[in-house]
């Protein structure tokens, strides 16, 4: 038996190319996460630029990743690590003028084990150190949490809360300061790494450029219909002022 009937399946856009008649479903307007099927396409809420991460690295290095502190890192492997830690974005709960903190704001609690040291990128966090409780303003590349990166259990003698309207912050993990100590005792597989990071970042890239470019026709096609329905109303002039309505100035 032959089938009379065009066959559309679960990919296609158009019934009939030829006339550019389009699947009624929506499907045009849909967005397909390739990413599910390619761990480098996978999305990312932020991601810090090359130049970012270079200054993040320098300071880290001369500030933070020491043999004074028994935390040396190269600066191949401290790239790495920036690379490779979640950036967050911290939108505060709490309005502002208020002293105490809601508990979604509280980043780290005095006396409560943590095992993620954080560093500001952007706005303010406020602290209170000790058991008097002194308060404490920390800005832009400060650095909480130090010590929690090393292997011994820590608590931290402060508790910190964000205190600007919205925050930024780089949060580093023990396991992948473990993992970057690790690589920085074998140059080849440092190298492999910072590649594996590289290629991960372009993927992302290429996909973000394929999602503008699907986004574009579709922007087209609504602009063109908002116009059309424009046209249709009646009189398309009265929407526009008068010559004689007085105009404000600014």
């Amino acid at each position: 038996e032959i089938l009379q009937d065009d066959i559309v399946d679960e990919t296609d856009v158009f019934v009939d190319v030829d006339n550019q008649v389009k699947v009624s479903d929506g499907r045009a307007f849909r967005e397909l996460n390739l990413g599910i099927f390619n761990p480098v396409w996978k999305a990312k809420g932020d991601r810090l630029s090359s130049e970012e991460i270079s200054a993040i690295s320098k300071h880290l290095v001369s500030n933070t990743f020491q043999d004074e502190h028994g935390m040396e890192l190269s600066q191949r492997a401290v790239q790495w690590l920036v690379s490779s830690s979640e950036v967050r974005h911290i939108l505060r709960a709490t309005p502002l003028g208020v002293e105490e903190p809601h508990s979604c704001d509280i980043i780290y609690r005095r006396g409560v084990a943590c095992t993620s040291c954080t560093l500001i990128l952007q706005g303010k966090l406020s602290a209170r150190v000790g058991k008097e409780g002194f308060p404490s303003m920390l800005g832009s590349f400060s650095v909480l949490a130090r010590d929690a990166l090393k292997p011994e259990h820590f608590l931290p003698d402060f508790t910190a809360w964000v205190s600007t309207q919205s925050a930024r912050v780089l949060v580093i993990t023990r396991d992948n300061f473990l993992r970057a100590q690790e690589l920085n005792r074998n140059e080849s597989a440092l190298e492999s790494a910072l590649c594996q990071l590289a290629e991960d970042a372009a993927g992302e890239r290429s996909r973000q450029m394929g999602k503008l470019r699907s986004v574009a026709p579709a922007a087209r096609d609504a602009s063109s219909r908002c116009v059309g329905s424009l046209m249709n109303c009646a009189p398309f002039t009265s929407v526009l002022p008068s010559s004689n309505t007085p105009r404000t100035r600014n």
